[in-house]
């Protein structure tokens, strides 16, 4: 029995508007019944101190944005 975990599919997405619409059209034609996406924040902007993001910063700290997609039990 093998476990399942994320896959990293995409990522360096800008984290600005043409980015965003681009997250929402992809959720807007994914298979949903089969497939689960997360959309994680990816590498934090300047001038903030990482040490209050031990474990991960949120996407409005983020400069870019990166996506993994899970297929459904």
């Amino acid at each position: 029995m093998s476990k399942k975990q994320f896959n990293y599919v995409l990522s360096d997405i800008p984290n600005d508007d043409e980015g965003k619409a681009f997250v929402k059209q992809l959720r807007q034609f994914f298979n949903k019944d089969r497939y689960a996406i997360r959309v994680r924040g990816q590498y934090l902007k300047d001038g903030l101190n990482w040490r209050h993001y031990t474990y991960g910063q949120p996407l409005s700290h983020s400069k870019c944005m990166r996506i993994y997609i899970k297929e459904k039990i």
